[in-house]
């Protein structure tokens, strides 16, 4: 009877430990003093987490017996079983004894215990029948309040985030970090849905928890992926197998370059409105489930509020700027009557709200049909009229064309400018009466509107380039920029179009 209390007694150990680890701890140490065992292990194995170990023995055990204890424990065994074994550093002379009993009910084992001692003192009555069971269960009902703990001091800290000055960088930082505590997986991601544009961003959070901001800048098309299943239905997608499981062949191809097997997905909505996902990624094929799932939804929602608080200021502060933008222009457009320097005041107002690094605006020319360059903010003056564009070339002339606005993220890959890169059309083109040839250099966006008279706006890297001319005595005239050195060449046709213009203007 008193045997019995005593194993009772290690059971509310258990249910009143600090942490789940301490627990299994102090209940190890307590079960080999009262079975007079010489070493044992315990093991505590959390659905989808990794596996919760400890040791202990009567005295100071070896590492090599610690060792062999874990590698013991944390492979299943059926049933309750007693078996003769030499132990690293023994005698074969001197077996022992290992008892190994399953813990938790027999549909649902949560670890085991492993008992090392002297053959004649450690049998399979020394443990009661019922104690593997009850430990077992005593062992998940606390796990299970500390992950609820732990899922609440997460969410209080995204949460306590939203109500500081925070940055989007520090609430993405915080949800990684938290959701790593609680589940499972080798990659996790954010998708930031663009609608407009039909695409979506690729923000990466695996490497958080240092100094450096998470990796921005990879951008996909939405149709034909997993986030468009997503913003379909508004709920979240789990593949458990990627080899085995259909998914759509764009996540397919990403996803398989990666070394990744199981993947889900879970939405960041806001209003109704589905703003991106949260994606999880994992090597091992089943490596996450709907309970994964509900704990990252449930941390996803003040995330998604973020992201939204982040959109709706800077909506607010673009409008502002906006405002003052258009104060400015109706100020230049009453204030003189230049058009040369209204339009430069327009386009300096222009580029600083869009934060763009080129500006440029393009007229129809009634007798060539084409568009020609009348001012810009990087070309130089005497060469502004040399750029020509007809319909449809480039993305400026195909905006025009179809009377409508586009955009490019990326220019240099963009199939409606395969053959080079400038503001208005192909760099490589053939040179033709009254065009120039230039070679720019690599753009990653712009823009252009399609109306009568056309604006292109593009960003460059590293910083706004800043032409200049230099006098050479071959046919060709170059320039360079004065920010990275890159060279251009304008051929002859250039120099005889830019005389033709200036002919045109001194007749007119």
């Amino acid at each position: 009877m008193k045997s019995a209390r005593a194993f009772h007694d290690l059971v509310s150990m258990i249910s009143a430990a600090p942490s789940v680890t301490e627990g299994l701890a102090a209940t190890l140490r307590r079960l080999v003093d009262l079975t007079g065992a010489t070493a044992g292990a315990l093991a505590f194995r959390p659905q989808c987490q990794a596996p919760i170990v400890v040791t202990a023995g009567a005295r100071r055990a070896p590492v090599a017996l610690r060792r062999w204890l874990t590698t013991v424990v944390t492979t299943p065994a059926r049933g309750t079983r007693l078996t003769r074994i030499v132990p690293p550093g023994a005698s074969r002379s001197r077996p022992a004894a290992l008892l190994r009993m399953p813990l938790g009910a027999p549909g649902g084992r949560v670890g085991e215990l492993v008992l090392l001692g002297r053959i004649a003192g450690l049998t399979a009555a020394t443990v009661p029948a019922g104690f593997p069971h009850e430990l077992g269960t005593a062992i998940d009902r606390r796990y299970d309040r500390e992950r609820l703990a732990l899922r609440a001091s997460v969410l209080d800290r995204i949460t306590g985030l939203l109500t500081s000055r925070h940055t989007l960088d520090e609430v993405f930082a915080a949800f990684a970090e938290g959701a790593a505590k609680l589940v499972r997986f080798d990659a996790i991601n954010v998708l930031l849905r663009d609608a407009e544009r039909g695409e979506f961003e690729v923000i990466d959070l695996s490497a958080l928890g240092g100094p450096a901001p998470p990796r921005r800048g990879t951008w996909m098309a939405l149709e034909g992926t997993l986030l468009a299943r997503v913003v379909a239905t508004g709920a979240g997608v789990r593949v458990d197998d990627l080899e085995r499981d259909p998914a759509p062949e764009a996540s397919l191809r990403v996803f398989a370059a990666l070394g990744y097997r199981a993947v889900a997905l879970v939405p960041l909505t806001s209003g109704g409105t589905v703003l991106g996902a949260v994606t999880l990624a994992a090597a091992r094929p089943g490596a996450l489930d709907d309970t994964d799932l509900d704990v990252v939804a449930e941390l996803a929602r003040p995330v998604a509020l973020g992201i939204e608080q982040r959109r709706l200021a800077d909506e607010s502060v673009r409008g502002a700027r906006e405002t003052r933008a258009l104060l400015a222009a109706g100020r230049a457009v009453t204030a003189s009557l230049d058009v040369g320097r209204t339009i430069r005041m327009i386009l300096e107002e222009v580029r600083g709200v869009l934060g763009v690094d080129s500006c440029s605006v393009s007229t129809f020319d009634p007798p060539t049909d084409e568009l020609v360059m009348v001012a810009s903010l990087d070309v130089p003056p005497e060469m502004v009229s040399a750029v020509r564009l007809r319909r449809g070339e480039g993305v400026t002339g195909r905006a025009v064309q179809e009377r409508r606005p586009m955009q490019s993220r990326d220019l240099w890959s963009d199939t409606r400018n395969r053959r080079g890169w400038s503001p208005t059309g192909p760099a490589s083109s053939t040179p033709r009466s009254g065009s120039s040839r230039w070679c720019w250099r690599r753009c990653r966006s712009g823009c252009s509107c399609s109306t009568p008279t056309s604006t292109w706006c593009g960003s460059t890297a590293p910083g706004p380039a800043r032409w200049r001319a230099r006098p050479t005595p071959a046919a060709h005239s170059r320039a360079s920029c004065r920010v990275t050195g890159h060279r251009s060449c304008r051929g002859s046709s250039a120099r005889r179009s830019t005389a033709d213009a200036s002919a045109r203007s001194r007749k007119r």
